[in-house]
């Protein structure tokens, strides 16, 4: 290991499939662990207080790992392309998940979140091809921007009351989701976020919201809850949508044109 003040700069070795950090050291360098291919499993000391940036990107052998609980923090990519990874459990201690944090971990089947945590960042758990099923505790206010984006396998989205915004095409991509029921402390839905969703059939509001489901960024269906009553709203694909809205385009495009002829 390459060490300084206590921060684990680099690992040097080449063919360990595993390692074990030792004791004091209380943060795992930016891109420490980036690219050991043989490395399958990591014990991370209880001194540890973070894991930065990239810190283990791309190890795609990487299939096991306990984040002890004196870490606070996971870094931006800290373990992105970890594509052997099947469950990650974020103790309590954690408050920060940074961007792209387990980005294309393509086996990662069980996520247990957080207590600490209060937001989702960005592209967190995109292209998480494994992940089937997915609670977001009450803690959590915000889902940001692509959070959920390709999870292709994601059936299930267990939203808690206390959550109040997610964010663009946060769950875009997202082909085998069926219903989504979203709290009524929700205030803020942006454009596209189920864009991709082919087999989403409903969406359940909450009252006094206003959402715009769209295709590419076009507000195809938009609706406004009733604010004395949570409506179910069933949402066609969104991509038929658009054919529908092209052809009626079209058919008074022709029929403006026939009417100035005469």
């Amino acid at each position: 290991f390459e060490i300084k003040d206590e921060v684990l700069v680099k690992y040097v070795g080449k063919s360990d499939k595993e390692i074990n950090i030792p004791e004091g050291i209380v943060e795992i360098g930016m891109g420490a662990f980036s690219g050991c291919i043989p490395l399958e499993k990591i014990d991370i000391p209880s001194t540890v207080i973070k894991i930065a940036g990239f810190a283990f990107e791309n190890c795609i052998n990487l299939k096991e790992i306990d984040i002890p609980e004196s870490v606070v923090e996971i870094g931006m990519g800290a373990f992105s392309g970890c594509s052997s990874l099947e469950k990650i459990n974020i103790p309590p201690t954690v408050t920060k998940i940074a961007e792209f944090a387990f980005k294309n971990c393509q086996n990662l089947k069980e996520i247990n979140l957080s207590e600490g945590i209060t937001k989702i960042e960005s592209n967190t758990f995109e292209m998480c091809m494994a992940l089937e099923k997915i609670s977001i505790p009450s803690n959590i206010t915000e889902i940001s921007m692509f959070s959920f984006a390709f999870c292709k396998n994601l059936k299930e989205v267990q939203l808690q009351e206390g959550i109040t915004e997610i964010g663009l095409r946060a769950f875009c991509g997202c082909s085998s989701l069926e219903k989504i029921n979203i709290p009524s402390t929700v205030t803020q839905i942006s454009g596209t976020i189920f864009e991709g969703c082919k087999n989403l059939r409903e969406i359940i509001l909450p009252s006094t919201i206003e959402a715009t489901i769209g295709y590419a960024g076009y507000p195809i269906l938009k609706f406004k809850i009733d604010k004395t009553n949570t409506k179910s709203a069933t949402i066609k694909n969104t991509r038929l949508c658009l054919i529908i809205f092209i052809i009626f385009i079209i058919v008074a495009i022709f029929f403006f044109t026939l009417l100035c002829v005469k």
